[in-house]
């Protein structure tokens, strides 16, 4: 998995001829499960080895920067420009008290932008200056009680939810992997936790699973069955859908931060 992700070059070390749809390679699935399995046990040894000594920091900027690597390859693979997007009809409202949500958005597309974290116009979204659980929840919960420990009920479940197996090992601890789904989201969205080791995105998130993520997060209305069988690992079908809801919650708490923000 590490040699698919360059991290001087990240753009570069990506398939050169991408198709819609990629046939399922059942054999590199495989291997990159058998990758992530190993690393998910190096993971759990080395926290257990940890005795408190003085550890260098990364610099996490700069790797918060390079976990986003598949930007250039998926927008070309999906042929995701800004002028190839289709707009939205016009709604034609038939009554005034129609409840199609469509009559309120005019004629006016909404279109995912990818983060570009050298850009003038916005910064990045610092989450130990503004999180859910320091800022987010208290605010929801002044103007709308009650809804805030909903919220962070389901957050807390969908995140921390595991059967201590991955693919068909068991007795594993899948935290580093949900960690670099949830965190790889909130990169998407330029949301940086400076906390956290963007390392971890590259070495346990391949380049189908990153599509995937990044599909599922952005555009949903391009998933398809075929996204679905060629997720990059192979994993049982309730995993599947563990690894989607990470993703849409992890996306509904960054829209909200930004909201509450």
């Amino acid at each position: 998995i590490t040699s698919e992700v360059d991290f001087e070059n990240p753009l570069e070390s990506q398939p050169s001829a991408p198709v819609d749809v990629p046939p399922k390679d059942t054999s590199a699935m495989r291997k990159d499960t058998e990758i992530v399995i190993k690393l998910l046990r190096q993971k759990a040894q080395e926290e257990k080895e940890e005795s408190g000594e003085e550890r260098e920091e990364p610099d996490r900027e700069q790797l918060f920067e390079k976990a986003e690597d598949t930007a250039a390859y998926f927008n070309s693979k999906f042929s995701l420009s800004s002028s190839s997007l289709p707009s939205p009809p016009t709604p034609e409202i038939s009554s005034p008290v129609h409840s199609d949500p469509r009559n309120y958005m005019g004629a006016f597309p909404l279109r995912h932008v990818d983060f570009d974290v050298h850009a003038k116009e916005y910064d990045i979204f610092r989450v130990n200056e503004y999180s859910w659980s320091d800022h987010g929840y208290s605010l929801v919960n002044r103007y709308y009680r009650g809804a805030a420990p909903l919220l962070d009920e389901e957050f807390s479940l969908i995140y921390n939810m595991t059967d201590h197996s991955f693919s068909k090992c068991r007795n594993i601890n899948t935290k580093p992997l949900r960690q670099a789904i949830w965190y790889y989201v909130h990169r998407l969205m330029g949301m940086l936790h400076d906390d956290y080791d963007y390392r971890n995105v590259n070495l346990l998130l391949n380049i189908p699973i990153k599509q995937f993520i990044k599909k599922v997060a952005c555009h949903s209305e391009l998933v398809t069955n075929a996204d679905i069988s060629n997720l990059g690992f192979e994993v049982q079908p309730y995993e599947k859908v563990h690894i989607t809801l990470l993703v849409v919650e992890a996306r509904r708490q960054a829209g909200l931060l930004y909201g509450l923000h």
